[in-house]
């Protein structure tokens, strides 16, 4: 059996035809691609018509949520019996102990309610959140609570101009990552774009901590607004993070609530690694 992690893997197997081929897909990224630069644009239709191909030549596709599923079976016409929803997951067992957090970050970040974001600065659709954060979230709480909030930034270095409460760390060890991700008091997930479901929100979950997000950055995962995460468009993003700032005591039950959830249905290794071998067991004796 080959399994793909990509459509793009696919192109130096794409003439065999006595193996059986499972493409374990990410995302449907021609519908990402679509969202990003229109349905008509030659990137976008050339994205389609290669996926299409994979979808339509693997025996079985395993995807990571009913939503990506629904696209795959409407989009190239995949029939229910041959593809699978598998959940993404995080890896719960026993975490390293966290880097204490240095003494310049100690600095910066005291007496300020810390904002948290994950993520590649380059990605697109991380950069157009981060433009957004800067650009529309961050002068609004400076406007209402001026000289409160921090915004630390995870994952790369940006380019240009920022908002001057932004901190960008750069890319870290985990240890010191998860210092960073535990002094948080909120973590941010302000997608736009993009399909399959994003694994920054079960990180911040499994440390526990509460989450801001638009509706495209929960899409296809199984969370309660208002009990797992706190969900919020653009118009009230900047209020979402100004009413946990202000109750603790709600954040507090949102991050242990978030927790559980992760813990009950997101572990790799006790919950979604099962599923996986199991799909492939199954297809194998097949």
């Amino acid at each position: 059996m080959i399994v793909l992690t990509s459509i793009w893997t696919c192109w130096p197997v794409r003439s065999v035809s006595d193996i059986p081929i499972v493409l374990d897909a990410h995302d449907v990224l021609a519908a990402a691609m679509a969202e990003r630069y229109g349905r008509a644009h030659p990137f976008t239709l050339l994205v389609r018509s290669w996926e299409f191909f994979v979808a339509r030549k693997a025996h079985h596709i395993f995807v990571c949520s009913p939503v990506d599923r629904d696209t795959f079976m409407r989009s190239y016409g995949v029939r229910d019996t041959s593809i699978t929803v598998i959940p993404n997951g995080v890896d719960l067992r026993a975490p390293e102990k966290a880097a204490p957090l240095p003494a310049e970050w100690i600095e910066r970040l005291a007496d300020r309610c810390v904002l948290f974001f994950m993520g590649n600065p380059r990605y697109q659709p991380n950069l157009e959140g981060l433009k957004f954060l800067s650009e529309q979230v961050l002068p609004e709480l400076e406007r209402q609570r001026p000289g409160q909030f921090k915004l630390v930034v995870c994952g790369g270095e940006a380019q240009g101009a920022w908002h001057s409460d932004m901190l960008f760390a750069g890319s870290l060890p985990d240890e010191q990552l998860k210092a960073l991700l535990h002094r948080a008091d909120i973590c941010l997930s302000p997608t736009f774009t993009g399909s399959g479901t994003r694994l920054k929100i079960l990180e911040y979950m499994a440390a526990g901590r509460p989450v801001v997000s638009t509706p495209k950055g929960v899409e296809g995962l199984d969370v309660a607004a208002d009990t797992h995460v706190v969900v919020a468009g653009p118009d009230s993003f900047a209020g979402a993070i100004l009413n946990l700032a202000n109750t603790p005591d709600r954040a507090r039950t949102l991050g242990e609530t978030g927790r559980r959830f992760v813990e009950e249905r997101c572990d790799w290794k006790t919950r979604i690694q099962p599923l996986w071998r199991d799909a492939i067991h199954g297809l194998i004796r097949h």
